[in-house]
This record gives structure tokens, sequence and C-alpha cells, in this order.
């Protein structure tokens, strides 16, 4: 952004929202300090647990790297733990902090993508899937692609010159 680098997702976003003083990111304290409660449980729980499946089960094979079953195990438990938690927030309003989509459904929507891909079963969580099911209807996620898998095919094809 005019010379300005920036890394990581959820800094990055907050940055874009707040320069654009996005309702995404709310500006009174309170309403905000609950967007980022959400988002740091999502970034901490869900999709750290989900980067141990996905890298496990979809990239170690590909770099030829020895596959951790426990690390797998691990991330899978996490997630029996902590989504029910999500779901639950979910059950009481349309997103996951209350009525106002915001950067913690960004993130959440991120870190589950992988999700089918990755051979991770989140049927268990109605009211997730409904949420991601209208998310993913929305323009900002199908101006961007269809699918995880889609961007793992791309990735995959072979380039030519």
């Amino acid at each position: 952004d005019e010379g300005f680098f920036l890394f990581e997702s959820n800094a990055i976003i907050r940055y874009l929202a707040d320069k654009r003083n996005s309702p995404i990111y709310p500006k009174e304290i309170k309403a905000r300090a609950v967007v980022e409660q959400w988002t740091d449980f999502i970034a901490l729980h869900i999709v750290t647990a989900m980067h141990k499946v996905v890298f496990n089960r979809l990239f170690a094979p590909v770099i030829k790297v020895e596959v951790d079953e426990r690390s797998i195990q691990d991330g899978l438990n996490f997630l029996g733990k902590y989504l029910p938690i999500i779901d639950q927030a979910l059950s009481q309003h349309p997103y996951v902090v209350n009525g106002q989509l915001s950067i913690a459904d960004f993130g959440l929507l991120a870190g589950l993508d992988p999700a089918e891909v990755a051979d991770i079963d989140l049927s268990p969580y109605k009211n997730i899937l409904k949420w991601r099911s209208v998310l993913k209807q929305q323009d900002f996620y199908t101006k961007c692609y269809r699918s995880y898998e889609d961007v793992l095919k791309t990735m995959a094809a072979p380039k030519v010159a």
C-alpha cells in the first residue's frame, strides 16, 4: 500500500478495514474487542488445527515430507473440541459476532476453506455449514474462486511458457 508492506492475514484485514472505515471491523471499543476476541479464537484454535491436518494430508506428500499422523490427530481433536463453540455461536445469530458480518467471519471462512479437500468432516456442525454456504455465495467469495479445490488444481497445473 504505497510502499507499506504488511504480512499476516489478520493484520492485513484489520489494516484494510480500518483504512476503509469498514463496518466489518467496528470502531466502538467494546464491539471491536468482541470481534478481536473471536478473530483470535478462530486463529488460535480453528485455523491452527486446520493447518495441522491440511499440511499433512495435502502438502506433505507433495513436497515429500513425512506425514505426521499425530499432528493430524491433534488437529482433528482440537477441531472436535472448538468447532462446537463456533457452531453454538452461529446457532444464535447469522454471523460469528452477532448479526454483523465481521473480520472474524472472513478468518473462519478462509480457515475452513480446505475442509473438504483435506477430508475434514464438518457435517456435525449444521450451523457452520449453513453460515458457510451463505457466505460462499456472496460476491466477495465468488469473485475470488469457486472452491479451495480449484485453487489447488491451479497451483498444481503445469506452467506453460
